[in-house]
């Protein structure tokens, strides 16, 4: 694992400030494992290499920016809207399909072999999120009220992860046979928050 986060935050002036952050990073699976088969009716073992060297470790995306603009109110409160991007976030490996047994019957050079080996992809996507925060104090108790709006834009088409089922198709080795499943990010959701103080 390696890269780096960074956050900033400027004072525009009027009660306005510009804040960012974000990762860029790069993570990968560093060694080639054993995969050990037992039989549990008997003795029987088989030991094999699973190649996931260099692979990209899956579901967590390796590039994040988000960036935002808020507003302070001039007691007590704020409201805020945030644009995040999400980019290089690959799904689960199936080990089966990287080992050297599951693809001996392939030719190095048949277009098959490539999309059995590599792995996929998820596309890069951009949310929109809003929230406000405002506090008071009444009867001297201190209360406090926010409400988040996550995804605004409600695209329910994201993916937010995604995983190679771990069934092969022996027979014709074509992977589509089984084809990946995905996990969508929620539409449009909404959360309120009260807080009262007792105290």
């Amino acid at each position: 694992h390696a890269g780096f986060e960074f956050s900033s935050q400027i004072e525009l002036g009027r009660g306005f400030e510009f804040l960012a952050s974000g990762l860029l990073g790069r993570y990968l699976f560093a060694s080639r494992p054993d995969f050990y088969i037992f039989d549990q009716f008997g003795k029987a073992s088989v030991v094999q290499k699973i190649y996931l060297l260099n692979f990209f470790v899956p579901n967590t995306p390796q590039h994040a920016l988000t960036g935002g603009l808020k507003f302070n109110f001039k007691r007590n409160g704020f409201a805020q809207l945030n644009l995040s991007y999400v980019d290089k976030n690959y799904v689960e490996l199936n080990p089966l399909r990287r080992t050297e047994s599951a693809v001996a019957d392939i030719d190095r050079n048949d277009p098959v072999f490539r999309q059995f080996i590599d792995q996929e992809k998820l596309p890069a996507y951009l949310v929109v999120d809003a929230n406000v925060f405002r506090s008071f104090i009444i009867y001297g108790r201190f209360l406090a009220v926010s409400l988040s709006v996550n995804n605004l834009l409600n695209n329910t088409s994201l993916r937010s992860g995604g995983f190679e089922q771990n069934r092969l198709d022996t027979k014709t080795l074509d992977p589509s046979q089984f084809p990946n499943k995905y996990f969508n990010l929620q539409g449009i959701n909404f959360f309120l928050n009260l807080n009262l103080s007792l105290n």
